[in-house]
């Protein structure tokens, strides 16, 4: 008796898979933990014998990609039916045959917002200096892109913008009124209402120089220090061509006098609090002095 044995019937299955995709073979499973072996087909030849069939599984890299987006406060992207907001900024979501690969893709979600915060702002300028230049934007919490513009103007002198988007002002005095104020705003580009605004206050400096001038006087009737004295005014004839200005902290004239005579002021029924005025002795001569006055009742 001669025999003869065929040779084995041998096939391969070589496939790419998507991510976490799998292939069962046999019944048994392949994945990217088992992505290769090989399966007996009892009868699986075309001449009644066994077959053999090797498996070898690749698979696709895993597509991620981030989406960081900057959004205007109180905005909100959704994504998968899910709402990424202010109270959920972050996330991960998978998007369904999303690749170009036609697997699945991973998106990794992380939202800021943007934030816009004005300051009020100081500044001042000597007496007798005209102009004065600053920024109003130094002490802001701003966004990368916004835009300035004015609400009110100033109280006293005249101002003017350097650009919608630089911060810079000049303020140029038009009299010797020792406080302006003026009001800006500020509001993010692409986001209309995200908007905030800021007072800047200028004060003329107060006059250090060592004159023997009140800090305050108490208007009360109790014939103490009842009106406001000047020293340098107490001979009448001495500066007979003086001026006399008194502000209150927002600038608003609250007495004048050409000239001023000691005592003829007694606060006039202001309440107390601090006052600021302005003194020239000699009207011709042009030279100023401010300091404050505390009324205290």
């Amino acid at each position: 008796m001669d025999l003869s044995f065929g040779t084995v019937a041998t096939g391969t299955l070589s496939q790419t898979l998507c991510p976490g995709d799998s292939l069962t073979v046999n019944g048994t499973v392949y994945d990217a933990s088992n992505p290769s072996g090989s399966q007996t087909f009892p009868n699986g030849s075309w001449q009644g014998c066994d077959s053999m069939l090797n498996v070898s599984l690749s698979f696709h890299p895993l597509s991620v990609s981030n989406q960081n987006q900057v959004l205007c406060t109180g905005g909100s992207l959704t994504v998968n039916g899910v709402v990424y907001d202010e109270d959920n900024p972050t996330g991960t979501e998978t998007i369904p045959g999303g690749s170009w690969l036609g697997c699945d893709s991973v998106l990794n979600i992380s939202l800021s917002f943007q934030s816009l915060n004005t300051v009020d702002d100081e500044f001042s300028l000597a007496l007798n200096v005209q102009d004065l230049q600053g920024n109003l934007t130094l002490n802001d919490d701003l966004p990368g892109n916004w835009v300035l513009t004015g609400v009110q103007d100033p109280t006293s002198g005249s101002l003017v913008y350097v650009g919608e988007n630089s911060g810079e002002f000049t303020w140029t005095a038009t009299s010797n009124v020792p406080v302006a104020q003026f009001t800006y705003r500020i509001c993010a580009e692409g986001c209309p209402n995200l908007c905030d605004t800021a007072t800047a206050t200028i004060s003329l400096e107060l006059d250090e120089a060592s004159v023997d001038e009140p800090d305050g006087f108490t208007p009360n009737g109790d014939g103490m220090n009842d009106e406001f004295i000047i020293p340098e005014l107490e001979d009448p004839d001495a500066y007979p061509d003086n001026e006399l200005t008194v502000f209150n902290r927002w600038g608003d004239v609250v007495y004048h006098a050409k000239p001023y005579r000691n005592r003829d002021w007694d606060g006039g029924g202001l309440p107390a609090g601090t006052y600021f005025y302005i003194i020239r002795l000699n009207i011709a001569e042009g030279k100023l002095r401010m300091k404050q006055v505390v009324i205290i009742r």
